[in-house]
């Protein structure tokens, strides 16, 4: 920057003794005059020799200061461009940053729901076990129908609802026969059955505890804030065994105690493994749940669609029927 201001201003300089230099090789040899009108001369000569040079080194050096400033403003302009790029780059690592700890956190909290989580699951399983114990192992025991294995609380659970199970296909059956109807008994269907058979002695019992429980861990999922809310519905729902998904199934169906979990289940296909022949009026009741509730269930899917046809065609000829006549 130095050297680039020294080179002009000395060529300048050296060009400004130009004028006197070649006045002096002249006229050197002559006296200096005490006329004051060859000095005037003389200041006419040095005035029309420098002023032209004069002006126009002051043309260089407003045109040099331009550069210099336009230089200065690019550098500028060039350190403004580094740090904004160095600006965004810590903008974007201190969004991976947040980022990274959001994850950490969501990855704790994850942690933590599922370790609370199975440790319901634990915890409902031996409950239900428990209660199955207290007031059904003797009729369990007495139920030709199912096993009575009672050494682990899977098998106790399997066993109490499959017992239950038959429980209400034997109401439903009763309440059905001549026995109990007459001559002309009226058909008693699944709400019935459902409905009548858990207000029996220690049956509503079980049955109780067992939604309530239940509910509990039900409403742990839901008040969660996890995003994907579908896997630890369906981690809950292959816990159960055939006879509680049928439980299950009526419980939402005909009771207000579940009745939300509905769209749950046909949102996430809760039903995909349920065993539909423990229903008591097999495809009349699947047909209470949209079939997405049963997800990639090939014997429901097939069933139910040949039972709408059925249905289908019973309804046209019912219509013509009553046209014709």
């Amino acid at each position: 920057m130095i050297k680039s201001i020294i080179t002009p201003i000395a060529t300048i300089i050296l060009i400004c003794s130009l004028a006197p230099l070649a006045y002096y090789f002249n006229f050197g040899h002559l006296s200096i005059s005490d006329k004051p009108e060859n000095w005037g001369v003389f200041g006419d000569y040095i005035g029309g020799i420098l002023n032209p040079i004069l002006s126009f080194s002051a043309f260089i050096g407003v045109l040099i200061t331009v550069l210099l400033q336009r230089s200065q403003l690019q550098q500028t302009q060039s350190q403004l461009t580094m740090t904004k790029e160095e600006l965004e780059l810590t903008r974007v690592e201190l969004r991976r940053s947040a980022d990274a700890q959001a994850q950490q956190i969501e990855s704790v909290n994850i942690q933590n729901f599922e370790a609370t989580f199975f440790n319901l699951l634990n915890r409902f399983e031996s409950q239900i076990a428990h209660i199955i114990r207290v007031y059904l192992e003797k009729e369990v025991k007495n139920d030709n129908n199912v096993p009575s294995a009672f050494s682990f609380d899977r098998d106790i659970r399997y066993c109490g609802f499959e017992h239950l199970r038959y429980q209400l296909y034997k109401y439903q059956k009763y309440y059905s026969s001549e026995q109990y109807g007459g001559d002309n008994p009226e058909r008693c269907d699944s709400e019935e059955a459902f409905k009548g058979m858990s207000f029996i002695g220690s049956h509503s019992i079980v049955i109780e505890t067992y939604f309530m429980h239940l509910k509990f861990i039900l409403d742990f999922i839901e008040e969660s804030n996890l995003v994907d809310k579908r896997k630890y519905y369906r981690v809950l729902f292959s816990e159960l065994t055939n006879g509680e998904l049928i439980f299950v199934f009526y419980q939402v169906l005909y009771s207000d105690d579940l009745h939300e979990l509905k769209p749950k289940i046909e949102e996430f296909n809760l039903f995909e493994y349920i065993g539909y022949k423990g229903l008591i009026d097999n495809c009349v009741d699947l047909n209470k749940y949209s079939l997405s509730a049963y997800g990639k269930n090939k014997a429901i899917n097939v069933n139910m669609e040949y039972w709408l046809k059925q249905k289908s065609k019973k309804s046209m000829q019912s219509t013509a029927d009553a046209s014709a006549n």
